[in-house]
């Protein structure tokens, strides 16, 4: 089971849960990147291999915030990663770390894992000044299920030590950053349907607020109990209409930049990290991970 919920536009010590049920829950409009153990009856996107194969030298400038602490953060910044599309060799000839899907219960989901390039080295400010960040055997997929709005690109680094600052740690080994992806047709069509879930949550407060003002100016207790009904019934509109879960799941036009083959991407996701198989123990949040809108495209990718 997910165990929080991040929207896009999340940040680090809010109440969270990893991005993925949109791209793997039947239903769900959520987004949890643990979820990744799902029957494997649902079949994957039919576009999944040109989707991934069409992000062939995108280039991704990452900043790290780890720390779950309000007064305890560790920021890293300056990683430039730039995707590729050439498959990891499974004979091992080339290091990397297993991902959740490639490597989890539900490959067929998987475009499979890719080849990163480490760009620019991630560094953060210590007591002592810069500090280097060493990372390796990174690689990247992306996951999407059939029929679903939203896929996601997960990124998974190894990192060499313990990084601190203060109270906040960035644990040795290996680590994930999970970024959703939408179609543009797709998310406009699931930002119609919000815009339309909000103004109907709206007209439903202010309905609230005329029954509550009317129960109030009147001394009449039949009609104070009927405004009274009438003012519950419309924060029961407000519950039931999935505002909530839309607001949380489906970013603004803001929260996404451009990226390869008429997908966006959000620019805002999680940092975590998993030890053992992706089968056994809960997924560890360890942060968000924040992705400049400057994306730029290799000049000799077709």
């Amino acid at each position: 089971m997910p165990i929080a919920t991040l929207p896009c536009r999340a940040y680090a010590g809010c109440s969270i849960s990893i991005l993925l049920p949109l791209i793997l829950a039947a239903t769900s409009t959520s987004i949890d990147a643990f979820s990744f153990t799902i029957p494997k009856l649902n079949p994957a996107n039919p576009a999944l291999k040109d989707l991934s194969q069409a992000q062939d030298g995108i280039l991704i400038n990452l900043r790290l915030d780890v720390g779950q602490k309000e007064d305890s953060h560790l920021l890293i910044d300056g990683l430039t990663v730039e995707l590729h599309g050439d498959a990891i060799d499974k004979k091992g000839t080339k290091n990397s770390v297993p991902l959740p899907g490639s490597s989890g219960p539900n490959p067929h989901l998987s475009s499979g894992a890719n080849s990163l390039h480490i760009l620019d080295t991630a560094r953060f400010i210590g007591h002592d000044g810069t500090n280097h960040v060493e990372l390796q055997d990174a690689c990247w997929e992306m996951v999407w299920r059939e029929s679903a709005p939203a896929g996601v690109i997960v990124c998974g680094f190894d990192l060499a030590e313990d990084v601190q600052r203060g109270d906040a740690t960035f644990p040795k080994g290996r680590f994930y950053l999970s970024l959703p992806v939408w179609t543009r047709d797709g998310l406009a069509d699931k930002q119609a349907y919000k815009a339309e879930k909000l103004a109907e949550a709206e007209q439903h407060k202010i309905d609230q607020a005329d029954d509550i003002a009317k129960m109030q100016a009147t001394s009449n207790p039949l009609m104070k109990a009927l405004h009274y009904r009438n003012a519950i019934a419309a924060s029961e509109k407000i519950s039931m209409s999935g505002v909530k879960s839309l607001v949380a799941a489906v970013p603004d036009a803001e929260d996404v930049m451009p990226i390869g083959k008429d997908l966006v991407m959000c620019t805002k996701g999680t940092v975590w990290t998993k030890s053992g198989s992706f089968l056994g123990k809960e997924h560890v949040l360890l942060g968000v991970a924040n992705a400049s809108p400057e994306i730029v495209t290799n000049a000799l990718a077709p």
